[in-house]
């Protein structure tokens, strides 16, 4: 495997990079330093610990882009092939073949979540940066990202019905949000209850109505949202009905 690892300074010192905490950031370049010739971490816990890095600042990163977790815990480093050029001769390719058969990898040098649920075939240029994917798979594989998929266009339907939207279930940066919060041991119920609730107290506030969409919902505060509606449904069991109503209905 290859000893250097390269950092593009048009991703390290863009806006979005520097507005992550300090913790993220040093946890992004030591999962770099990690990486196989790939881009595949396989101590992303460990070195969390090492580092004393939080999930939040794990979360950074995902949300920003910059990484992929998948729920085997291997994450890879999106912009990878972007800033590494390994020669052929020291290149070895890595182990994690059932990761790598669910990304797609862009001719920018960025990996993203195959929409399909496919392994796809990456055209291998002459040089040595891009070196191709295989097209081995296995059946478990195709039925996992097929369900993964799924989800995801349930998900998405569930909140164009409940909140009057019309997003697009193959939009990148809505399937970013999903399979991180999927990824996190997340259920499709628990995103229902999410988009349930915040359309029940955002849809008829014109000053709020705009943050009913896949980034505000899915995105870092997903599980803060989903604690609020778990709470008010717990309150509204718990609230007896309203006597004088009841009355006035003809039920006592």
């Amino acid at each position: 495997m290859a000893e250097r690892r390269m950092f593009s300074k048009s991703l390290t010192e863009r806006d979005q990079f520097r507005q992550m905490c300090v913790r993220a950031q040093n946890l992004y370049f030591h999962l770099n330093l990690q990486a196989d010739d790939d881009g595949f971490v396989d101590c992303v816990r460990g070195l969390m610990r090492c580092i004393r890095a939080t999930q939040k600042d794990l979360q950074q990163l995902i949300d920003k882009g910059y990484i992929i977790l998948f729920p085997s815990g291997i994450a890879v480093i999106v912009h990878w092939k972007a800033q590494n050029c390994i020669a052929k001769d020291r290149y070895h390719k890595t182990i994690y073949t059932r990761e790598l058969s669910m990304l797609t990898l862009l001719d920018s040098g960025e990996y993203i979540l195959a929409e399909n649920g496919r392994q796809q075939d990456v055209n291998d240029s002459d040089t040595d940066c891009n070196p191709s994917i295989g097209k081995g798979r296995e059946g478990k594989e195709r039925e996992e990202t097929h369900k993964d998929s799924s989800a995801v266009e349930s998900i998405v339907q569930c909140l164009n019905e409940k909140a009057g939207t019309a997003f697009r279930a193959s939009t990148r940066q809505t399937q970013k949000h999903i399979h991180a919060r999927l990824s996190e041991g997340y259920s499709p119920q628990d995103f229902e209850q999410v988009i349930a609730y915040k359309v029940s107290k955002w849809k008829d506030d014109p000053r709020m109505q705009g943050y009913l969409r896949p980034e505000t919902l899915f995105g870092s505060k997903f599980e803060g949202y989903l604690q609020e509606a778990r709470q008010q449904t717990a309150v509204d069991r718990n609230t007896p009905p309203d006597l004088a109503l009841l009355d006035d209905w003809g039920v006592q």
